[in-house]
């Protein structure tokens, strides 16, 4: 009697198999990192990690998420998790449909909403283009009465101008009298002031520095080492202005799916920095500067991949900015420059979508 029963569910497990392979898709990881969550939404738990390339069979749809199977833990039992459908390509298998009725109800009453508002500002805008013309017409009429008193204005500019080139004579004679009384004056107070003025400028002109990613961690040489060119222009005596580009390039490979991927990035900056040369402080230490500052830019990436002998590429532009702090040792003509820089690159295409990075930087100023 045991036996037939297990022989009965046997065959009750074989042939459900069908049914399950006709319903089963597959998707693929079409981002460099993806999370997998616990549940379908931003707010669920992250439990695990997938990669560009890796791929999945689809146990169901639930909105903008996919369920699917992840992997087996410890004891074989099989995980499950959702990922974002965005970030995924169906590569097999039949749509899975999840839309409900309730959501299909609820789009045709949003819709008759919308049709209801659309009236209702097609009717404000015909209100505002009678408006408009009203507007039209105040508006000429004010600029005819601006330019009667524009008239009028000229013609007092030019009296008060004729009364105060009169003024500006006689002041010129008392200057000039004055003038050569001031002249030795005047050549003592340039030597104070070229010498001000190479105090008051923080710091200024072209660089090059040489930078290592200190975190995230990383295996690739290209992710771990950057470029960074600019230049720096002073406002001011305590602040600087300038830009700031950072070249650099990452590789990424599956060989178990035959992948390969190579991507030039280039990071482009506009800086404000404020700090103070520590010699006001104390003169023995005239020769470092301290600064704090950061700004926006963007970063632009260049991506060629090859799957299977399938190749493609694409160009991102992303918004992103950064934070430094660091100090400069002046040498002479040139500087050397020690710094730490976290950048920030935000790209929806991924999530989280704020890709954060942090950099140690040494450098010459020339």
């Amino acid at each position: 009697m045991k036996k037939f029963c297990f022989l009965t569910i046997l065959a009750i497990i074989f042939l459900s198999l069908p049914a399950v392979a006709e319903n089963s898709q597959k998707i693929e990881i079409m981002v460099n990192v993806a999370n997998v969550r616990a549940t379908p939404g931003l707010e669920g738990k992250i439990v695990g990690k997938a990669y560009l390339g890796d791929q999945f069979s689809v146990i169901n749809e639930e909105g903008s998420w996919f369920k699917i199977i992840f992997k087996p833990n410890e004891d074989g039992e099989k995980k499950f998790g959702y990922v974002y459908k965005t970030i995924t390509k169906v590569i097999t298998g039949k749509k899975i449909s999840s839309t409900p009725p309730l959501e299909k109800e609820k789009a045709k009453i949003e819709n008759e909403k919308a049709k209801k508002e659309n009236k209702k500002i097609e009717k404000e805008k015909k209100i505002g283009e009678k408006e408009k013309k009203k507007a039209e017409k105040e508006k000429k009429k004010a600029e005819r009465k601006a330019e009667r008193e524009k008239k009028s204005a000229a013609r007092k500019v030019e009296r008060a101008k004729k009364k105060a080139e009169k003024k500006a004579e006689k002041e010129k004679k008392r200057a000039e009298k004055e003038k050569l009384k001031a002249q030795e004056k005047k050549s003592d107070l340039k030597v104070v002031k070229k010498k001000k003025d190479k105090q008051d400028i923080l710091f200024k002109g072209f660089f090059t520095k040489f930078g290592y990613m200190t975190s995230p961690k990383v295996d690739s040489l290209g992710d771990k080492w950057v470029v960074d060119l600019g230049f720096d222009s002073p406002i001011g005596q305590y602040a600087t202005w300038g830009l700031e580009l950072q070249p650099y390039f990452r590789s990424y490979s599956a060989p178990l799916i035959n992948f390969t991927a190579s991507n030039l990035v280039t990071n482009i900056f506009l800086n404000v920095k404020g700090g103070i040369n520590l010699g006001q402080l104390w003169d023995k230490l005239k020769i470092m500067t301290i600064y704090l500052g950061g700004g926006p830019g963007v970063s632009l990436g260049y991506l060629y991949s090859d799957f299977a002998g399938v190749t493609g590429s694409q160009f991102d532009v992303f918004f992103a900015w950064h934070i430094v702090y660091g100090a400069e040792f002046k040498l002479g003509k040139m500087n050397i420059i020690v710094e730490f820089q976290s950048n920030k690159v935000i790209n929806p295409d991924i999530d989280p979508s704020t890709q954060s990075s942090r950099y140690f930087l040494v450098g010459l100023r020339f």
